[in-house]
């Protein structure tokens, strides 16, 4: 996974998934952590770092209780805001827990998806973001459901992938603007093939350049170097003028020390 991702994926799903050091059920009834971390079934639960209120790490004894405890209550507490769920358990991950956990999926996620997209380290950044996404919204093993999707990606066809990438939202409205940002993501990618922008540098949450834009670019930033070479000469003129304006030696040393004297 190219750096600029791994840096990047934090940032780009917490506005999609929320921050929650809590366990809650989510729409489906799944229990869930951090950024939208699945701790369903309670295997997932058991390895993460929680904690109890006085600092301690919390038993696995302990885990599984509060875990089967906040279960028994999803089918109501799913309908409610993740708050409904909070008092219902007492341990939570640290905000250095959160992103331990969220670092460890991501990565997890990754060995797999590399089973189902062999050319993944040539991936633009912004296509490898859009695959750990969609992982990150319904599974890891999702290109085998998404067939078209893993077919064009795979041919790195990006504007292809943008046809066949959505996830259904139906009763699950959060899913609209996860769409949307992989489909910038995969329209940056094909721009970055396109314009031949090296393939891990991510331009979400922005737009890599067209073509026209790109050589608008070029040209402002070799106007902008010429005039400040040109400043540059002017001011080294203008310098060596005032000393000759003045009569000064131009010879002279800037540590005033004479010169050897001749060794015969």
């Amino acid at each position: 996974m190219h750096e600029s991702v791994l840096e990047a994926f934090v940032r780009f799903s917490t506005p999609l998934e929320g921050c929650v050091t809590s366990l809650y059920p989510d729409i489906k009834g799944l229990l869930t952590v951090g950024i939208g971390c699945l701790a369903d079934p309670v295997s997932l639960a058991l390895p993460l770092p929680w904690v109890l209120p006085d600092g301690s790490q919390a038993s696995q004894a302990e885990i599984s209780a509060q875990w089967h405890a906040l279960k028994a209550q999803a089918p109501r507490l799913s309908k409610l805001h993740w708050k409904y769920s909070a008092p219902v358990t007492t341990m939570r991950l640290t905000d250095e827990g959160v992103l331990e956990v969220a670092r460890g999926r991501l990565l997890a996620n990754e060995k797999i998806l590399r089973g189902y997209f062999p050319n993944w380290d040539l991936f633009p950044a912004d296509a490898q973001l859009a695959c750990c996404s969609m992982a990150w919204a319904v599974g890891a093993g999702f290109p085998q459901i998404f067939g078209n999707f893993r077919q064009a990606a795979n041919a790195q066809n990006w504007t292809a992938a943008i046809a066949s990438c959505a996830i259904r939202s139906d009763n699950n409205p959060g899913i609209v603007p996860r769409n949307a940002a992989n489909k910038l993501c995969l329209a940056n990618a094909q721009q970055v093939l396109s314009q031949g922008f090296p393939i891990d540098t991510l331009f979400w949450p922005g737009t890599a350049p067209s073509a026209s834009q790109r050589d608008e670019a070029l040209r402002t930033e070799a106007e902008i170097a010429a005039k400040e070479h040109a400043e540059h000469n002017a001011a080294g003129w203008d310098s060596l003028t005032h000393k000759l304006r003045e009569g000064l030696d131009l010879t002279h040393r800037d540590d005033d020390t004479d010169p050897p004297p001749d060794v015969a």
